[in-house]
């Protein structure tokens, strides 16, 4: 009985994971820890304590834990110590806290948890050197504590209260929720913004938004990549441009070589004969503006590797994945459904009479 009741209090340091890293309100943690209600949850005088804060390093950790201490002072503790001595205990547990803390000149080790957002959850577990647990007691920033009367004590067990364990069981049921809720958001973030590897980033989320080259890098953040993209995209303007006209002045310049008309001449002997010369040079221009066109047509704006590509996408997917505080093996439940059937999605390109563009192949 004792063991379960004791494994429920340390098992709320596993199970909550996000500590607050809010701003903490010193008074009103002065407020939550009352001498007289601290002193109330020992059964017997407390001469010499340490406290310390621990779990994730946040304002309202160190605010609770200061005004904890002062709470001892205050309660008529001989020896009252903060934590420095102990160094970082930051991902330490209660057992391990208690063994640092074994040479220092106190009877009792006070831990302070601080869970959830503000108002924060303090949750206190007070042990003695051996690590044998003498009392526990929680309460939320700027509630003060409520003392515990003789009788607590008596039905105490371990110096853990039926109050200290349903606020524990009600914290945890709260964490639980709070963190189901959040990777649910995450999910659903993630699904809808991961790129796919496969096309190298050229299709978006389970909706299958197709992203176009200049788009991707920009969500990779490859700024390198966006100028060496735009900078051939001028250059295929460019060339594209300057052949077009340079194609329209040579025809203009072949028109003109093969114009027969004499109407403006004033002598009746002349005779008027196509200038093949000038036909020549409109060809050729022509030719030079159709050939500069062409290159300029075919030169690709995208040259980085599809293996590039797929490392970009993947470590984009990674970012996405650590954002939304989701494990590194995360894959959408549907696609994680197909890959444990063996049923691989693939993308392929096509090309048809009316253009070209991507095929999804799998089953959804």
């Amino acid at each position: 009985m004792l063991a379960d009741m004791l494994s429920r209090l340390a098992v709320v340091a596993a199970i909550l994971l996000v500590a607050s890293t809010a701003s903490a309100d010193p008074a009103a943690w002065s407020s939550s820890f009352d001498p007289k209600a601290v002193a109330s949850h020992h059964a017997t005088p407390t001469d010499s304590v340490m406290v310390v804060g621990a779990g994730d390093v946040s304002p309202a950790r160190d605010e609770a834990a200061a005004a904890l201490l002062n709470a001892y002072q205050g309660s008529g503790a001989k020896v009252a110590l903060d934590a420095k001595a102990l160094g970082d205990v930051s991902t330490l547990s209660d057992p391990e806290i208690v063994q640092r803390a074994a040479n220092q000149p106190v009877v009792r080790i006070a831990v302070v948890r601080i869970y959830g957002a503000s108002p924060a959850t303090a949750v206190v577990a007070v042990y003695d050197k051996t690590g044998a647990p003498v009392t526990s007691f929680v309460t939320t920033e700027g509630t003060a504590l409520p003392g515990r009367s003789t009788e607590a004590h008596a039905t105490a067990v371990g110096g853990v209260s039926k109050e200290t364990i349903d606020a524990v069981d009600d914290a945890k049921k709260k964490s639980v929720e709070a963190t189901q809720e959040k990777e649910k958001k995450g999910s659903e973030a993630f699904d809808r913004e991961f790129l796919w590897p496969e096309s190298g980033g050229r299709v978006r989320g389970r909706q299958l938004q197709p992203v176009d080259d200049l788009e991707f890098y920009k969500l990779v953040g490859r700024q390198d990549l966006i100028e060496k993209y735009e900078g051939r995209g001028a250059v295929k303007t460019g060339l594209m441009i300057g052949g077009g006209i340079a194609s329209i002045v040579g025809v203009v310049i072949m028109w003109k070589g093969l114009d027969t008309d004499c109407a403006d001449s004033t002598d009746e002997y002349e005779v008027c004969e196509p200038s093949f010369s000038g036909f020549l040079t409109g060809m050729g221009v022509t030719a030079a503006g159709v050939a500069v066109f062409t290159i300029g047509a075919s030169l690709p704006r995208d040259t980085v590797p599809a293996y590039v590509r797929r490392d970009l996408a993947l470590a984009y997917n990674a970012k996405l994945r650590k954002e939304a505080g989701l494990p590194d093996d995360y894959t959408p439940s549907r696609l994680s459904h197909r890959r444990e059937r063996g049923e691989p999605v693939r993308l392929s390109p096509y090309v048809g009479p009316a253009g070209g563009g991507l095929v999804l192949q799998g089953r959804f």
